[in-house]
């Protein structure tokens, strides 16, 4: 009885192969010439490129495309719209545009539709080869007679006492030489042009020098000074200046560290839920010294104007607690709203802590 059952279920699975394989047969069936497709190198400027990956149809009905999905914008698919029978041949084109887009490329398309095969993933390879920049490319930013790489000095990390250097490259585009000078330096900004005088289609560069120690503030900060040309000031000759100001603490020993300030807040997150517009709303964060030195409140900054703040202590003993005080306006604020406080402590672990406001103004 044992080895009955066992053969009648050897036979019905038998059957059963069998009718899925004519089921099978009878699909239509996506037979392609090839699946990937290498451009080589093509040129940033030369315009899209295409190429048609070519099938046949190798089943018993008809193949119907239902859709084509490219990997990234860069790459626009086109197909067969029409059921493609047994025995014929259908097409799905794959354009890459390479503007903008310079170095190596791998992209795929993928094929949906009612064939045994579905869906199908069809690839696109090459490199592109960067377009030479023009010198307004390279020089995007005009003052007057000259041009600049960028019209923002970002220093992004300057040590509170230290000093660090940028440079930005210029180009005289007249006809005549021209004079290099600056305006409203700020005084912890050191700036000089090499040279001092370009003449015609020469290039540059701007120096500026950084001295935190000068600024004497944390965190995100921004400054602005003015492009002289010619002995001429021009409001619109504006450069730009930001930096990140940091503590510096590569000079602490292991032991300062286990005995270093620890900034703990006992939430972070302070949710007012529902208020109408225009009504304020205030509160308090609660934080503690958990280390085993005095901890410095650096900082104190809100991320728009509508959130005023200040802190309780600047300096809070070892084991001390106190607030940073925070209050949300919703005048001409609607929907969900969600700001934030950023605290700057000698914390050399956490030396920036985020506080978050959120809620919704009806």
């Amino acid at each position: 009885m044992k080895y009955f059952k066992i053969t009648c279920l050897l036979i019905a699975m038998f059957f059963l192969n069998i009718s899925l394989g004519i089921s099978q047969s009878k699909r239509p069936a996506m037979s392609f010439n090839k699946t990937t497709h290498d451009f080589g190198t093509v040129k940033e400027k030369g315009g899209s490129v295409s190429t048609k990956f070519m099938f046949t149809n190798t089943g018993k009905q008809p193949v119907i495309i239902g859709k084509v999905n490219a990997a990234c914008g860069c790459t626009t698919p086109d197909w067969s719209n029409k059921p493609i029978k047994p025995g014929e041949k259908g097409y799905v084109e794959a354009k890459f545009n390479p503007k903008n887009r310079p170095g190596r490329f791998n992209k795929s398309v993928t094929v949906y539709s009612n064939s045994t095969e579905s869906p199908v993933v069809l690839r696109i390879k090459g490199e592109v080869k960067a377009a030479p920049k023009s010198l307004d490319e390279v020089y995007k930013h005009k003052m007057g007679a000259i041009r600049l790489k960028t019209n923002h000095a970002a220093f992004t990390k300057v040590l509170h006492d230290q000093k660090e250097t940028e440079r930005i490259g210029i180009v005289n585009i007249s006809d005549e030489p021209v004079n290099i000078d600056f305006a409203r330096v700020p005084k912890h900004i050191s700036v000089k042009a090499e040279p001092t005088t370009l003449e015609s289609r020469e290039k540059g560069k701007l120096t500026l020098t950084y001295d935190a120690r000068q600024k004497n503030a944390w965190g995100y900060v921004r400054d602005a000074l003015y492009i002289k040309i010619n002995n001429n000031f021009d409001y619109n000759n504006r450069l730009h200046v930001s930096a990140s100001i940091r503590e510096n603490f590569s000079d602490l020993t292991e032991k300062e560290r286990e005995n270093a300030p620890v900034l703990s807040f006992k939430n972070k997150t302070f949710n007012f839920g529902t208020i109408s517009q225009g009504k304020k709303v205030t509160h308090e964060y609660e934080f503690t010294n958990e280390g085993k030195r005095d901890l410095k409140i650096r900082k104190v900054k809100a991320s728009c104007g509508c959130t005023a703040t200040n802190a309780g202590q600047k300096v809070i003993k070892a084991g001390e607690s106190s607030t940073i005080k925070a209050t949300f306006n919703s005048a001409n604020k609607s929907g969900k709203q969600r700001k934030a406080v950023t605290v700057y402590a000698n914390d050399p672990e956490n030396p920036k802590k985020v506080l978050w406001i959120k809620g919704k103004v009806k």
